[in-house]
């Protein structure tokens, strides 16, 4: 490395001056031999006083952080390609990690970022309703096109919602009635009508006991399988032969919101 003159502060300052680029390409290639050596240094040095050395860091940091921000933001901005690539390259070899660790705060903080998102978005409400708006006239057609093809193939799913949607209509106290659950009751009664035992596989109706204009539920205790012709004699009548429901099921129930 070069030598640096024995005299005053203003002699040394105009010798670095005179001489800035040597003294720098001196002291990379000197960085360059000790390289391992002083990252060796450097280690052995964090892991005796970790939180002496963070402290420092973090003084260091506020005390200029306004130029820290600024050299981080123009960093950025020269080097956004390269460290989008970064993120998307160590993102795929450590996406099982990562998502099991974003799976395991979200359930040891569960009320927690239930509360900040509620928050959030009761601060930010006209802006995010603002936004969904349009985004849907924006892709409207692509919603629409992708929930008509979604209905295509589950018909079931598309007919218990709207069901659902016609008992919460009608006020029915309790609207939980799943399309799985209306599966298993059709079985246990062989896809037969409850009350003339005619086959209808597949053109079974949900006939409710009680019926949702007298305050009925769209629930599993509620419903039955019936023909249209038996389901539309009995209209709101009580059933005309004695009625036993499914009263246990496997099917899980729609679930309620908190």
């Amino acid at each position: 490395m070069l030598e640096q003159p024995k005299q005053n502060t203003l002699a040394k300052r105009q010798w670095y001056a005179a001489h800035r680029e040597r003294k720098r390409a001196s002291e990379r290639a000197w960085y360059a031999r000790h390289r391992a050596e002083k990252s060796a240094k450097v280690r052995a040095r964090r892991l005796a006083n970790p939180e002496h050395l963070r402290e420092q860091d973090r003084q260091r940091y506020h005390a200029r952080i306004d130029e820290e921000r600024a050299i981080q933001r123009t960093r950025r901005q020269n080097k956004r390609e390269e460290i989008l690539m970064n993120k998307r390259t160590w993102y795929r070899a450590n996406r099982e990690k990562i998502n099991a660790n974003v799976k395991r705060k979200r359930a040891e903080h569960a009320e927690e970022t239930r509360a900040k998102r509620r928050l959030s978005y009761a601060r930010h409400r006209k802006a995010i309703l603002q936004r969904n708006r349009a985004t849907r006239a924006v892709n409207s057609a692509l919603y629409r096109e992708r929930e008509r093809r979604y209905r295509h193939a589950h018909p079931e799913v598309a007919l218990g919602s709207n069901r659902r949607r016609r008992a919460y209509k009608h006020g029915a106290p309790l609207n939980d009635l799943m399309p799985a659950q209306w599966m298993e009751i059709q079985e246990v009664q062989q896809h037969c009508c409850y009350y003339c035992g005619k086959r209808c596989r597949g053109r079974l109706t949900q006939d409710h006991i009680q019926p949702l204009s007298q305050g009925g539920a769209h629930t599993l205790h509620n419903v039955i399988g019936a023909c249209q012709s038996c389901n539309s004699r009995k209209g709101t009548k009580p059933p005309p032969i004695p009625v036993q429901p499914l009263l246990l099921t496997l099917a899980p129930a729609k679930k309620r919101k908190a």
